[in-house]
């Protein structure tokens, strides 16, 4: 006896079911275009890790916003124009955090230059840096990375990651006593 196969529901049921509700709807629509979706974002990106953040916000950015999808448009097209625009801003947002760090690092050269400030970071320090941030729990690196990277208000990153502001700085003196720990032979500055 041959067992039926139930047919593949379409794009626009699943959207149509997850709008009333069936998170399983979204949930086949996620396993349908997760692999697409990262494809496509490895493609603007470049780097593996980076795409499938991207692709994982575009699905949490498409579920939030799924009433603005019309009917009769392709779910499928809709969410691959989240997928380029998100990685289009990480790319934009990558490139202005580098700009950020240059001119940092220039000023910090200019400083140290005339004697009138701490000496810029070799290369080989800022590699120990980012191997020691990389090895802190998840919570606190995302704090860091935050509040260091984004400079971002203790506030505002309670705010991203939903956690209360008092959470935030615990996480944040938690990170800088564990990096201090571990970089002890490091330059303060």
């Amino acid at each position: 006896m041959r067992a039926m196969t139930l047919p593949s529901r379409t794009d626009s049921e699943l959207v149509r079911l997850t709008r009333e509700g069936d998170e399983s709807a979204f949930v086949e629509l996620v396993r349908r275009y997760q692999d697409m979706s990262v494809r496509v974002a490895m493609r603007v990106v470049g780097d593996w890790d980076d795409a499938m953040d991207v692709a994982q916000h575009a699905f949490v950015r498409a579920h939030a916003r799924l009433d603005q999808l019309d009917d009769g448009s392709s779910f499928r097209g809709w969410l691959l124009q989240i997928v380029r625009n998100l990685a289009r801003n990480f790319l934009r947002d990558a490139a202005r955090r580098r700009q950020r760090h240059r001119l940092y690092e220039d000023e910090r050269l200019r400083a140290a230059e005339e004697g009138g400030g701490p000496p810029p970071l070799e290369e080989r320090e800022r590699r120990i840096i980012r191997e020691a941030i990389a090895r802190l729990p998840e919570r606190q690196r995302e704090v860091v990375s935050l509040r260091i990277d984004g400079e971002c208000s203790f506030g505002e990153v309670a705010r991203l990651l939903g956690i209360s502001e008092v959470a935030a700085r615990v996480n944040f003196h938690h990170a800088i006593t564990r990096l201090k720990q571990e970089l002890p032979g490091l330059k303060s500055n």
